[in-house]
């Protein structure tokens, strides 16, 4: 490969906010710019009144970094994250304990128009595991993570490099 292949599409994203999204913003669908692109919408949803045991074991085994405490009606009411239930195995237990017992309550979301710049932008300056995604009426329909970030630049990476 010449240089000059391999560095024209730095030189053609100079425009682009933030110089390490050039890769994202190459080849985008219409909706690019949103959260919309890249959430995930495979969502482990718990009850607040469920088992804290059954929920780490179910994160465990599906390889989720975080979960969703919904409403029956499907409104967001906190989330429960890995990084969370990792301390109480070695601590306290987590035998009759429930959700609601550890929940982030009133979580930083997303909404499906938040644009991909302000939603890494939060993900990079608070450290958040995972960020919630609501409809307009306060229903969870995805969440955004690194892991998804880095799930669609790893692709692009791995497409160009075998330009």
């Amino acid at each position: 490969m010449n240089a000059v292949a391999r560095t024209k599409p730095f030189e053609a994203k100079t425009e682009v906010s933030s110089p390490r999204l050039w890769l994202v913003h190459e080849n985008w669908e219409p909706d690019c710019g949103t959260v919309v692109s890249l959430m995930s919408r495979d969502m482990f949803l718990v009850s607040p009144t469920d088992s804290l045991t059954l929920v780490a074991e179910h994160m465990t085994i599906q390889d989720h970094d975080h979960c969703l405490v919904v409403h029956n009606s499907g409104e967001l009411l906190g989330l429960v994250t890995l990084e969370q239930l990792v301390p109480l195995t070695r601590d306290e237990g987590l035998e009759d304990r429930v959700v609601s017992d550890v929940m982030i309550t009133a979580p930083k979301c997303l909404d499906e128009s938040t644009t991909l710049d302000e939603a890494v932008q939060i993900l990079r300056s608070r450290r958040f595991t995972a960020l919630p995604v609501i409809d307009q009426y306060g229903k969870a329909v995805g969440s955004l993570s690194p892991r998804d970030l880095l799930r669609v630049v790893s692709s692009r990476i791995e497409s160009a490099l075998r330009m």
